[in-house]
């Protein structure tokens, strides 16, 4: 058997080829505005074109790859290479490239994709993960409150992004290796490093960090703040890190989803952003924050 940590390197560089660029302009250039669908969990999909049919992905920016259900590669039967040995790691058993992968109006020839072994979202239209590999080419601007995930040419120039209004909270981010969009932010008044993703519901934060910071268990956090904006109230549900990092921070099978595992403190979840238009930029590498509805 291979060893994980080489198995990991072959899919690496298996996953180094095929995605999608940005045009050479400097005004910003909308390339797609994608209905979001919410389902049952509350997680957001988008559709996209797969072999030139439309299908809906779970839109997952807290992932550092995007990934195809091992039931809908059985089905299509793309080109799918498997990991040495027949191993599977983290749920993932193979490498999948799409010949022709289109989201917008910006069409990719031999995208690769990991291949998810086990689904793990029950609508069946759904048939993956729409993850930073592919985002991260994109200026992506998430305005749940319209359900609108709109995507932009990142040849644009510095800070004309946000097209909807005058002012915006500007924070920085960085983008960790295990996909994670890190930023630093105040809880109850006590800085933090927080996760932002996608993933649906409630944010976590570990027992240790809400000791640290003197929160009572039996109480609610008050405030998030970064940049000005401030999050009352915000939905965090505190965590013993230690119980969940053998299933959830190195899951065997599943979906990647960490909590708590690439060194932030807080791990947001989609309760906190409801209320915010948010453009990320990748370019940039910080994210600018609005109300939903300012103008």
């Amino acid at each position: 058997m291979m060893d994980k940590a080489i198995a990991w390197a072959v899919v690496a560089m298996l996953l180094l080829a095929g995605q999608p660029a940005a045009a050479e302009d400097c005004g910003l250039k909308q390339l797609a505005a994608l209905d979001i669908v919410i389902l049952d969990d509350g997680s957001l999909a988008v559709p996209v074109g797969i072999e030139g049919v439309r299908q809906l992905l779970v839109v997952a920016m807290e992932r550092p790859h995007t990934a195809l259900f091992s039931d809908f590669t059985r089905e299509t039967k793309p080109r799918t290479r498997a990991l040495p040995d027949g191993i599977i790691i983290g749920g993932v058993s193979g490498i999948t490239t799409i010949d022709e992968f289109r989201i917008g109006s910006v069409v990719s020839k031999n995208v690769r994709v990991l291949r998810q072994e086990e689904r793990d979202v029950v609508r069946a239209d759904v048939v993956g993960y729409l993850a930073n590999d592919i985002l991260e080419n994109f200026e992506v601007e998430l305005d749940i409150a319209h359900r609108k995930l709109n995507l932009f040419d990142q040849a644009h120039c510095p800070g004309q992004l946000v097209y909807w209004t005058d002012a915006a909270a500007v924070v920085p981010f960085e983008l960790q290796e295990g996909g994670a969009m890190s930023l630093s932010m105040e809880l109850d008044g006590k800085p933090v490093t927080v996760a932002f993703g996608t993933k649906p519901g409630h944010g976590t934060i570990g027992l240790a960090t809400a000791k640290h910071i003197g929160f009572d268990p039996a109480g609610h956090f008050k405030t998030l703040t970064m940049s000005g904006i401030s999050i009352n109230e915000p939905a965090i549900d505190v965590v013993d890190v230690k119980s969940v990092s053998s299933s959830m921070c190195k899951p065997e099978k599943g979906s990647f989803r960490n909590i708590i595992c690439d060194g932030t403190e807080v791990q947001l979840g989609l309760d906190e952003f409801k209320g915010l238009r948010i453009m990320v930029s990748f370019k940039e590498k910080k994210l600018y924050i609005t109300g939903a509805d300012a103008h």
